[in-house]
């Protein structure tokens, strides 16, 4: 009987000593760990997002310059009969658009001059 019990002790102290190197493994970890603002300034890489962002300005101004008879352009600017569903309104693809230029501090309107529209959208690589 007392040979179970000391085994039980000595089980419940060998878990509660794997817990404690669990806990000092993980701070170590969470020190060694990379943060992304760090990763990228070393690899000189921009955001995801804003390269998302820029791809979709793209977009964009190349469906905005072709003309009025274009399908894409007819159906941005159709509007769906009947009642829409409860809830939050989906988000639409022009309404992201409109974020976006509103971000980059853009009307919209510049998308006739190719070269301008390209210089006004670009995200510069950090050097």
């Amino acid at each position: 009987m007392a040979n179970k019990e000391s085994t039980r002790k000595e089980i419940r102290c060998h878990r509660n000593e794997n817990a404690t190197l669990d806990v000092w493994d993980n701070k170590k970890r969470e020190r060694e760990r990379e943060r992304n603002v760090r990763v990228r300034g070393t690899t000189k890489v921009v955001e995801i997002s804003t390269k998302i962002k820029e791809r979709r300005l793209q977009s964009h101004r190349h469906v905005m310059r072709r003309t009025n008879d274009y399908v894409v352009r007819s159906v941005m600017a159709m509007e769906v009969e009947g009642k829409r569903g409860r809830g939050r309104p989906r988000r639409k693809w022009m309404d992201t658009v409109k974020m976006d230029l509103g971000g980059k501090g853009l009307s919209g309107k510049e998308v006739q001059d190719r070269v301008f529209w390209r210089s006004l959208i670009r995200n510069v690589e950090p050097t």
